[in-house]
């Protein structure tokens, strides 16, 4: 196939040019898209404030009785192309959700998001996760343990950011199932939050993810992409990532994602709103603010 680069067109129907930009932001050998009509939360008049972090069933379309149905349906695809489910998983509440939300927006990205913290708080650089957040996160984790129990179809291949809120959320809701079936975790730079500027995106070096992390967060099985850099060098202090070069960055990871699960119907990626956000940019879907702890399935088509 001929290379196509892959951007929001805001339209539903893909996210690909047949020609790669000038700017050479990003070319990709396939088009994604979005495909509807499996989960409530694919309508564009979804409301996440309703439909919540954790739905029942995952927000799964009542025109499936059963997961069963939804597995038949999404494994007997017949093309045009091949489909994936991609559970997308936002991380729990950090020290800069917490931050934002005591200073609000306005002020952390104009002040408070320059900083490591002020006299209560630290969320620089990479923040944990606070109380809230791995509450969160075992409330996800229950969410699959219920969904489970209906035989919803657990991701064949993990993937996960490199910064440690989503590494701990991660391991929370998928830890012990993963260690339970002898999988691992890939953890991709492209699956990070927009970098620069706002301390609580830098990530840590990769000698202490290699080392630390695995200590921490022993069940996942973490294993960290070897194009990582020892350095962040993505980081900036006086530049923020666009959201059209987000985008872009998105459709580099779910293409990566994709071939690095070839054969399989079902990954989850965990990582942050602004990330989940560009893969939607990205195959033609609209904006959707999953809360903290949340989970976001997603059916795309590659053609």
């Amino acid at each position: 196939m001929t290379s196509s680069e892959i951007r929001n067109n805001g339209n539903g129907q893909g996210a690909a040019l047949d020609t790669p930009r000038e700017d050479g932001l990003v070319t990709t050998e396939y088009k994604y898209t979005g495909v509807q009509d499996f989960f409530l939360q694919d309508s564009p008049s979804a409301n996440p404030g309703a439909i919540g972090a954790v739905p029942s069933r995952f927000g799964l379309s009542p025109r499936f009785s059963a997961w069963s149905d939804f597995k038949k349906e999404v494994e007997s695809y017949a093309g045009p192309g091949e489909i994936k489910v991609f559970w997308l998983c936002r991380h729990g509440q950090g020290f800069h959700n917490l931050a934002e939300a005591k200073y609000g927006t306005e002020a952390w990205d104009a002040r408070w998001s320059l900083l490591n913290g002020d006299d209560e708080l630290t969320w620089g650089p990479d923040p944990l996760l606070t109380n809230l957040g791995k509450t969160q996160a075992m409330d996800l984790r229950q969410g699959w343990v219920t969904e489970l129990a209906q035989d919803v179809p657990f991701p064949e291949r993990s993937f996960c950011s490199p910064l440690t809120r989503a590494l701990e959320t991660h391991d929370i809701v998928f830890g012990e199932q993963l260690k339970k079936r002898g999988k691992q975790t890939l953890v991709f730079e492209n699956l990070r939050e927009h970098y620069g500027e706002h301390t609580c995106d830098k990530r840590q070096t990769l000698t202490y993810l290699r080392t630390s992390i695995p200590e921490k967060f022993p069940r996942s099985g973490f294993t960290f992409d070897e194009g990582m850099t020892e350095e962040d060098e993505l980081w900036k202090p006086d530049s923020r990532e666009p959201d059209e070069e987000l985008t872009a960055r998105a459709a580099r990871a779910i293409e990566q994602v994709w071939q690095s699960a070839e054969g399989l119907k079902y990954v989850s990626i965990t990582a942050h709103n602004g990330f989940i956000n560009g893969i939607l940019r990205a195959i033609g879907r609209t904006r959707y603010i999953l809360p903290t702890g949340g989970i976001l399935p997603v059916v795309i088509r590659c053609v």
